[in-house]
């Protein structure tokens, strides 16, 4: 069973097992925001894990989130950045963070590329005929 990262009045200090790590999550808008269940989770963007180095310096993403929110459509989810540490201060830098949504509107449909040859195919034949 998927053990969450923090638990309401769990402090961790007595575990002797390390416990700093940070993530960032897709969940499912009705997921407790604590929750690391599988079942909650849409998709994990990024993690560390235990023993991972605490010095990382600065790292760039560009997750493309296209079929996961289409699958999504009409839907709530929740965006995560999480930390979790049992041993001394851990932090987690976030910064810059943008989501962009495109309508579709930027691409041309296939039936509408499609239309527009067949229009510029026609006018070629007209000009040879004029």
């Amino acid at each position: 069973m998927a053990r969450p990262i923090f638990q309401s009045g769990d402090s961790r200090f007595s575990t002797p097992a390390l416990n700093q790590q940070a993530r960032v999550d897709i969940l499912k808008a009705t997921a407790d925001p604590f929750s690391v269940a599988p079942a909650d989770i849409l998709r994990n963007l990024y993690q560390t894990t235990p023993g991972s180095p605490l010095v990382s310096g600065y790292n760039n993403f560009l997750i493309d989130l296209t079929t996961l929110l289409q699958a999504q459509l009409g839907q709530t989810v929740r965006l995560r950045f999480a930390e979790a540490d049992n041993l001394a201060p851990f932090n987690l830098g976030v910064d810059n963070v943008s989501i962009e949504v495109t309508d579709g509107s930027t691409i041309p449909e296939p039936a509408s590329f499609l239309m527009a040859a067949a229009a510029l195919a026609g006018l070629g034949i007209l000009r040879r005929r004029g």
